[in-house]
């Protein structure tokens, strides 16, 4: 049984499809080296990441492929999901066959589960995105803490680097211990523990509580549809949001 091993880095995940695809081997697994081999591993190739052939790669599949396949590829890598390496790889040895029609062979396997598990990942994204709820720290800037079911800080930095760019401000991931940090000019990835967090700003218990006032205020009594808050507001999240507090 052939196993490669890679640094668990969505580079690393990329070099391994190389590997695969230009020596024509055929690994039974693809595994972080984080994670623990399974006993019937015989044969354990651990794949060098190198960042310009991640970067062919992925553009090679925009170009040989979809730039769906490749947004495809990247969102379940973040879903974290055990196994979805090996998965990938089978979907992109039969996209490199059939090209930009990869995504209309539904019944073949693995192309409908890799676009459900997809799906799931650009969905949280979206719902995500107005369900950070940023604090104001006692050292300036502003703090958001999330925990998604799947590893989606890299997908909303852009969209706040953007929005919120005259702003100093923490996005933290406290189920994965892992944050964005942005300084009014780029962000980036730190490991970040709740213990290490300053403290928030004497005025922002006053902002939480007008927003609290304003929420409650926005309602219309009698016309509640708890059923569709939770569509949009799923209970799981609510012990980040203010207004639920």
């Amino acid at each position: 049984m052939m196993v490669y091993s890679y640094d668990g880095s969505f580079e690393g995940l990329l070099c391994s499809f190389y590997r695969a695809l230009k020596s024509d081997e055929s690994p039974e697994e693809i595994v972080s080296r984080n994670e623990t081999l399974r006993p019937l591993a015989s044969e354990v190739k651990k794949i060098r990441t190198r960042a310009g052939r991640a970067e062919d790669v992925h553009n090679g599949i925009k170009e040989a492929i979809s730039s769906r396949a490749a947004r495809n590829i990247k969102y379940c890598y973040l879903s974290e999901e055990t196994g979805i390496e090996i998965k990938l790889l089978r979907y992109l040895e039969l996209g490199f066959r059939v090209g930009a029609s990869l995504d209309d062979r539904l019944d073949e396997d693995p192309v409908f589960e890799i676009q459900q598990l997809a799906r799931k990942v650009g969905r949280e994204r979206h719902r995500m995105l107005g369900l950070v709820r940023f604090r104001e720290m006692d050292r300036g800037g502003l703090y958001a803490p999330i925990e998604p079911d799947y590893n989606i800080l890299g997908l909303l930095a852009p969209h706040f680097s953007s929005r919120m760019s005259s702003q100093n401000w923490i996005i933290h991931d406290r189920s994965r211990d892992l944050a964005v940090v942005y300084d009014r000019s780029e962000w980036v990835f730190t490991n970040l523990e709740a213990e290490d967090l300053p403290g928030y700003s004497n005025e922002e218990e006053y902002y939480q509580y007008l927003w609290r006032r304003y929420f409650d205020s926005a309602s219309v009594p009698g016309r509640e549809n708890e059923e569709l808050q939770r569509q949009y507001m799923p209970r799981r999240y609510w012990k980040n949001l203010i207004e639920m507090d």
